[in-house]
């Protein structure tokens, strides 16, 4: 049953297919209907009028009769009974443009293009609706087709607005990175924790690292002072690896003095997917961490120190620097050293070691339980550098040796410390099969032929310890023999490490990076690609994208 309405009340749809066409296109408040619309909107209990007036009632039913069958294109047979039986006031009421229909149709012919001024249901909206439902408040299965919609309609539906159909967002409309607001609203007020809400917490490591394993790049490369390489694919990208690490930490000694040209060679080289996290140096030592460019909102504020074995030298060539930080619930710890050199220098590079395990100052504020060794703090260290450890052989034998294929670790003096636990206890290395990396005539792959004829050695080392809940599984370690630029040859390796959710209460990072460093690399990456035109450049031999 419609209700009466009054003045203030006379809403109409804006569409233009709902309202009637001799009333207001708009939602007119102040619009006042005919007279005889209001006798007609009375309800049953307001239409109990004496019997004088029943021939007026009967009048204006056979007008409506005739003004019906005007548009019997629209109206059926069906509706006149209807307007007998339900006074009338219904079939008025129903905009000329909506069809009463009794069984289903078919829709293919209704359908019309979607413009800017349409909307369609929710998915949800579809689902409920195309569901029978009882009506039993009429006994009658009335349907109206609306035109925005390519389902069958009841009439009360059809006088939602548009704005309300738009309320309705399709879930196809939104993205894979869309976060329901439900989710949003959640609060954990448990400090640190590891909840779907957390962004150190499970849901974000699987999203990051589905098996939860982070590959890691560790690269040490003596460059005695000399300019590197343009590009250094070959040491950062090797051919054999499939994908680029999550992150790279290089360390390098007796570096060219410009540190910053060197950090930004390394992030043209591996371009707009990773950033330069954090560096320290010291004097000739330098140690940089380039990660994902994604990962810098996962990692906690970085933290470094360094410590010279020679503090009363000008120029600090020998000592180390070390960097520390957790990558959501796992700490690392990467170290870059050089100790003295030579031969006969075994117990000077011991008491070296020594002195870097005494005062290296690390963690400092980080959330780390700090024990007696300070490697034990972090849940997995890495170490790297110029260790200068050499080969007890003669040179002769041990270039024989190599030739034939013969390894000549057995005279190794860092592999005989570290059997003995004289130093570096509780590391590993992963088993060698490389060439010496030191030492090497600059320019070339032959042993030095200078007057002082050093001795091949493994001087250029990669060792790594963990805890035993953590899990590191070396993958790669090996030298770069077509880099020439320096005596020494850069070694790399590769490993992967399983990390586990952290707690929102350590100190983030909040997406900290080098900016100058990224953008200038990007600069010179970009520049590169460009083609070099010179006065006598063969114009017809280039080719050019229209």
């Amino acid at each position: 049953r419609m209700r009466g309405l009054t003045r203030n009340h006379t809403l109409k749809y804006s569409g233009g297919a709902l309202h009637d066409l001799k009333q207001p296109v708009s939602f007119d408040h102040n619009y006042d209907p005919p007279p005889e619309k209001i006798e007609a909107s009375l309800s049953p209990r307001q239409s109990s009028l004496p019997e004088q007036d029943m021939s007026v009632r009967h009048l204006s039913r056979r007008g409506e009769e005739k003004k019906l069958t005007r548009h019997n294109s629209i109206y059926n047979e069906a509706d006149l009974d209807r307007v007998h039986s339900e006074g009338g006031m219904r079939a008025k009421m129903l905009p000329p443009l909506v069809r009463i229909q009794t069984e289903p149709c078919d829709m293919s012919s209704l359908k019309i293009p979607r413009t800017r001024g349409s909307y369609s249901l929710s998915r949800t909206d579809r689902r409920e609706l195309s569901q029978p439902e009882d009506d039993t408040s009429d006994g009658c299965s009335d349907r109206s087709v609306s035109p925005f919609s390519n389902t069958n309609l009841q009439v009360g539906n059809v006088f939602k607005s548009a704005s309300m159909s738009n309320m309705s967002v399709s879930s196809s409309d939104t993205g894979p990175n869309s976060i329901p607001v439900s989710e949003a609203r959640k609060r954990s007020y448990l400090v640190g924790s590891v909840g779907p809400t957390s962004l150190l917490g499970t849901q974000e490591l699987e999203k990051q690292f589905p098996d939860r394993t982070i590959r890691i790049f560790v690269g040490t490369w003596n460059m005695n002072g000399q300019v590197p390489p343009r590009h250094l694919a070959e040491f950062l990208l090797p051919a054999h690896l499939q994908y680029v690490p999550d992150l790279l930490v290089v360390g390098t000694q007796e570096v060219f003095p410009e540190k910053t040209e060197w950090e930004i060679r390394l992030q043209d080289t591996l371009g707009p997917s990773h950033v330069l996290f954090h560096s320290v140096s010291l004097g000739t030592l330098h140690l940089s961490v380039f990660i994902r460019r994604d990962l810098i909102w996962y990692c906690s504020i970085p933290e470094d120190d360094c410590f010279s074995t020679r503090p009363g030298a000008q120029f600090k060539t020998k000592g180390a620097v070390a960097v520390g930080f957790i990558i959501f619930g796992t700490s690392f710890m990467f170290v870059n050293s050089h100790l003295t050199a030579h031969q006969e220098n075994v117990k000077d590079r011991v008491r070296d070691l020594k002195k870097i395990y005494a005062m290296l100052n690390l963690p400092k504020s980080l959330p780390l339980k700090r024990r007696r060794d300070m490697f034990d703090s972090f849940d997995c260290v890495f170490w790297c550098g110029d260790l200068n450890f050499r080969l007890e052989q003669t040179r002769e034998e041990i270039i024989r040796d190599i030739e034939d294929g013969v390894s000549v670790l057995e005279s190794d003096q860092l592999t005989w410390l570290m059997s003995e636990g004289t130093v570096f206890r509780g590391f590993r290395e992963h088993p060698i099969h490389f060439r010496p990396t030191y030492k090497y005539d600059p320019g070339s792959d032959n042993f030095d032929t200078s007057t002082k004829q050093r001795i091949p050695s493994y001087t250029d080392r990669i060792l790594y310890k963990h805890h035993p809940g953590t899990k590191v599984k070396p993958l790669h370690y090996d030298s770069v023999q077509g880099v020439i630029t320096s005596d020494h040859k850069p070694v790399w390796g590769m490993f992967e490490v399983v990390v586990r959710p952290g707690k929102d209460s350590v100190p983030l990072a909040g997406g900290l990076f080098n900016r100058q460093v990224y953008l200038e690399g990007l600069k010179r990456r970009s520049e590169s690609l460009k083609p070099i035109i010179g006065k006598s450049a063969n114009v017809n031999n280039m080719c050019s994208i229209s």
